[in-house]
């Protein structure tokens, strides 16, 4: 009996689970964060179970946009203040610093260390389509896809 390939296989592509079994770094997007939240669900650890290997990376600038949000009237506001809170709580979370706009930092860093991105905001997802980085966003159920 013939091994048959998947059309993955096939050409010579890994599976996601094999791509993400050794992934190094996911780096989060503030939309994603807000997103979940907002759904009751802790993006941190839909992360850590989807990519148990990896460190999350989030920007400087993410926690600035997080604690500007949270100090305003918005309904996001409560959500950025638990956002902070849930950041800091989890060992895994690298923060670096962030001299450009957050978008473009998270494509240049995303594209330099070969991470793959987790986001809601279309316009930033289809920046990084364009560069070839892979993405993730979070669903209303809080599963990543």
């Amino acid at each position: 009996m013939t091994n048959l390939k998947t059309p993955l296989e096939a050409n010579g592509l890994q599976s996601l689970e094999d791509v993400t079994k050794n992934m190094d770094y996911v780096i989060l997007d503030t939309s994603s964060i807000i997103f979940s939240l907002s759904n009751k669900r802790d993006i941190l650890m839909s992360i850590r179970d989807r990519f148990p290997n990896s460190r999350i990376l989030v920007s400087d600038g993410v926690l600035g946009e997080l604690k500007k949000l949270s100090s305003g009237r918005s309904r996001y506001a409560k959500y950025a203040a638990v956002a902070i809170s849930l950041l800091n709580r989890y060992d895994n979370v690298k923060v670096a610093k962030n001299s450009s706009y957050v978008d473009k930092w998270i494509i240049r860093e995303a594209s330099k260390l070969g991470a793959v991105v987790c986001s809601n905001d279309i316009k930033l997802k289809r920046a990084l389509k364009a560069a070839g980085i892979s993405t993730i966003s979070v669903s209303r159920d809080g599963s990543l896809r």
